[in-house]
């Protein structure tokens, strides 16, 4: 079952004739030989099952399961909060059994989990079977991050991470729409048959991941531990850092873009999905080439600065102008903010993943990385309200939301130090 797999990775199996057409990096990653192309799938496969259930969710839960809308918040909010916690004991977890077989055992309990669901009624029973879904996705991101460090070359390491990224956008933005066939058939068999195909989803992922061959678990030798995660100070305020950055992530283009565009704008209501949808488009057919130029500590740094300031000008000349102009002009300037804020958390998270691999010592790596994961639960919990702050306040709100993440993304990168070997103990300065 094990697939052997090296770290040189061979070159694509076939290259396009020069003049010929260039199919776009993520589709040849699919079909290049050894790990990255089981990692690519990987990536597709998880990414369908998700957008599915996601799609589905919350209309399952006030439906089939019969909860109401304050008690589906509540589950989501529990989850969420089992995510965080969870990551603490993951981070021992980890490194200890190693991060292939952590993602092996998370993928088959959450498919598990998620298998149980559409046939559960009620709070309690459905609010136990998402707070264990939450806690058996913590350090989701990390495990694979330890993955891709230990069987990809580090001079394509940034590339396959943009390459799963794409990807996994590409397969959640198909999904989501294939769910609206569950939502039309809107019976519980409906629902069931599409949560199934998601529990079925984890199981391929992990029976990918299991045929990816890895390094065995190290432990570090008795008085060769360095320095705690929550004793290296500059790690644990970049994390912190990040948690501010991710917001624009995780909610600014599926809350509060949409709610600023339907509730404080002239524009037109359909143009929040074409953001989104925009979005999307970007990601997928940008993100690898930039994640592809971020290479170590120094590139990671500019690539910051200009986080910072393409994020700067997208929120504050698109998204804050847009209410005080006419319907055309708010299109105008929400579609060029729109543009500029996505390429500003394209540059920010291809930045953010180098950095958190280069400063995470390399006999620690796996256990930097996943609580260096709390800030993806803390931007999931915290985003949602920041968003509808946000855009209560008004133009005013996207200014100051604007001005703290280019505050968090200059301030982490005068944080980076300017060595650049990986592995290197991130003393705090």
């Amino acid at each position: 079952m094990t697939e052997v797999t090296s770290v040189a990775e061979p070159p694509p199996a076939s290259e396009p004739p020069r003049g010929g057409l260039r199919l776009p990096s993520w589709v040849t990653e699919l079909g290049r030989p050894g790990a990255r192309r089981l990692l690519a799938w990987q990536a597709l496969i998880d990414s369908s099952g998700n957008g599915i259930a996601l799609g589905l969710l919350t209309l399952y839960l006030v439906g089939p399961a019969g909860l109401t809308t304050s008690e589906v918040a509540a589950c989501l909010s529990a989850a969420a909060v089992a995510g965080l916690l969870a990551t603490l004991p993951a981070r021992r977890l980890m490194p200890r059994i190693g991060a292939r077989r952590y993602a092996i055992i998370s993928s088959l309990v959450r498919g598990a989990l998620i298998a149980v669901l559409p046939f559960t009624s009620g709070v309690v029973p459905v609010g136990i079977l998402m707070v264990l879904n939450g806690a058996a996705e913590a350090g989701r991101y990390a495990m694979y991050q330890v993955i891709i460090v230990d069987v990809v070359p580090e001079k394509d390491r940034g590339e396959v991470l943009g390459v799963r990224r794409a990807i996994g956008n590409l397969g959640f933005t198909v999904a989501a729409g294939l769910a609206t066939l569950a939502i039309a058939g809107g019976s519980r068999t409906a629902f069931q048959v599409a949560f199934l195909f998601d529990a079925l989803t984890f199981v391929v992922s992990a029976v990918l991941v299991a045929r990816i061959r890895t390094s065995p678990p190290s432990a570090t030798e008795p008085g060769t531990r360095t320095r705690g995660f929550f004793q290296d100070r500059r790690y644990l305020t970049l994390t912190v850092l990040r948690s501010v950055c991710g917001i624009l992530a995780t909610s600014v283009f599926t809350v509060g873009l949409p709610l600023w565009v339907t509730t404080r704008t002239a524009a037109p209501a359909w143009l929040a999905g074409t953001l989104l949808g925009l979005n999307t488009l970007l990601v997928v057919l940008f993100q690898v080439g930039i994640s592809a130029r971020v290479s170590g500590l120094a590139s990671a740094r500019r690539f910051l600065l200009l986080s910072s300031a393409l994020t700067g000008v997208g929120v504050a000349a698109g998204f804050a102008v847009a209410s005080h102009v006419g319907t055309v002009t708010a299109a105008v300037v929400l579609l060029v903010g729109t543009v500029l804020a996505v390429f500003g958390e394209m540059t920010d998270t291809s930045s953010w993943w180098v950095i958190s691999i280069d400063l995470a010592p390399a006999d620690r790596r796996a256990e930097y990385l996943t609580t260096f994961d709390i800030s993806t639960p803390a931007t999931e919990i915290i985003g949602p309200t920041a968003m509808v702050l946000v855009v209560a306040l008004g133009s005013t709100g996207w200014l100051a939301f604007g001005a703290l993440v280019f505050v968090a993304s200059v301030w982490s990168a005068l944080l980076l130090p300017r060595e650049t070997a990986i592995g290197k103990d991130s003393a705090s300065s």
